[in-house]
């Protein structure tokens, strides 16, 4: 009833790799929240007010107590999204997956009036970019941090590696509102696979680019730890 013209945008995605992070930590809690924020952070960037969630749970066996920490984690991230949970859909397969080890990804939907869609095609030249923090590695980049990081048990920041690196991913439902309130947001991009590279190149227009003064950007303190030392510049980016 708010809406003249609305449309809905829909997303998908998972966790990724960070999920043997947190199969070798024990700790199941944050991931539901990372698969929460990896779905909702795409549809923002369409100016799109997340309507709701539902998710998929697979294992080779269900543990009543891992899937109960894990669905709490999904919950924390439908409240912060401010989207309702609806359903989702848990499987069993035996023999499929090694025992301990399971996968998450969920689906969101979210609606935007028809001439407030944020998609790129307004970014014109002399546009200043916005870059907003991150909580750390998000969950992307897993299959590079893994190797670096090899005990998980040690102690990094005040707590064990592996608490650290499961540090949830950012969900910025909050912020971006705040910000279309107040401005006129011509593009958004979710830095996800790909990085600021290929992300931001996704939104800009033919005959444009964007110009980054890397000197500006504040880098967090994961990305500063000795274990990045012999990652070439590009692969950080």
């Amino acid at each position: 009833g708010d809406y003249k013209k609305p449309v809905l945008v829909s997303g998908t995605d998972g966790v990724g790799t960070k999920l043997k992070v947190a199969f070798e930590a024990g700790k199941y809690d944050t991931v539901g929240i990372d698969c929460v924020a990896m779905c909702i952070n795409d549809i923002l960037c369409h100016g799109a007010k997340p309507l709701f969630f539902l998710d998929y749970l697979a294992c080779g066996k269900l543990d009543s107590d891992v899937s109960s920490e894990i669905i709490k984690g999904v919950v924390e991230g439908c409240l912060q999204s401010e989207a309702s949970l609806i359903g989702g859909e848990t499987a069993e397969m035996p023999g499929f997956y090694a025992p301990g080890e399971y996968d998450i990804a969920g689906f969101a939907v979210g609606v935007v009036e028809e001439d407030k869609i944020v998609n790129g095609s307004d970014i014109k030249e002399g546009n200043v970019i916005i870059a907003l923090s991150s909580s750390g590695a998000h969950s992307n980049g897993f299959s590079l941090i893994r190797k670096l990081f090899t005990d998980l048990n040690e102690e990094y920041e005040g707590k064990t590696v592996g608490e650290y690196l499961l540090t949830p991913t950012k969900i910025y439902v909050k912020s971006i509102q705040k910000l279309t309130e107040n401005i006129k947001v011509n593009g958004m991009a979710h830095i996800t696979g790909g990085g600021l590279i290929e992300n931001i190149l996704r939104i800009i227009p033919e005959g444009l680019c964007a110009n980054i003064e890397k000197e500006k950007i504040q880098i967090h303190p994961l990305f500063k730890n000795d274990k990045f030392k012999n990652v070439n510049e590009d692969e950080m980016w």
